[in-house]
This record gives structure tokens, sequence and C-alpha cells, in this order.
């Protein structure tokens, strides 16, 4: 065997308090109400770039950007 590779986001690791806060920032951030938890829930594994032009059409550049950056700090 030459590599393991791993899932780690959602297989090893709980990260979904994580993701909810990174848009929960983001949303924060820009003045856009959040769409709640259980919404965003049903979010998780789609491209950030969808899943902001569904609640924030128009935006979603901008909040991903600060999403990305919270996840970073």
């Amino acid at each position: 065997m030459r590599a393991v590779l791993f899932d780690v986001d959602g297989t090893l690791l709980d990260t979904t308090e994580f993701i909810f806060r990174a848009y929960e920032h983001a949303a924060s951030v820009t003045g856009v109400v959040s769409p709640g938890r259980e919404w965003l829930r049903m979010q998780i594994g789609r491209k950030l770039e969808d899943v902001y032009e569904d609640f924030a059409p128009g935006r979603a550049e901008a909040m991903i950007e600060l999403h990305r950056g919270f996840q970073a700090a």
C-alpha cells in the first residue's frame, strides 16, 4: 500500500457545529438573516456557492470569503 486517504470532515470528525458557525458568521457580518440550522443541516455537502446563492442571492461571493476566512481562523 502506498497511500491511505481519509475523508475527515463528517467521517472521522463531527464538524457540524463548526460548519454552522461559519455560515452564521457570514450571515451576521453581512446582515443577512440566517435560514436556521435545520435548513443548513440539509445543505451540508453541497457547494458553498450553491448554498449561499439559495439564501442570499447575489451576495454569495462575499459570504463565501467570510465563511472561508472564519474557517481558516
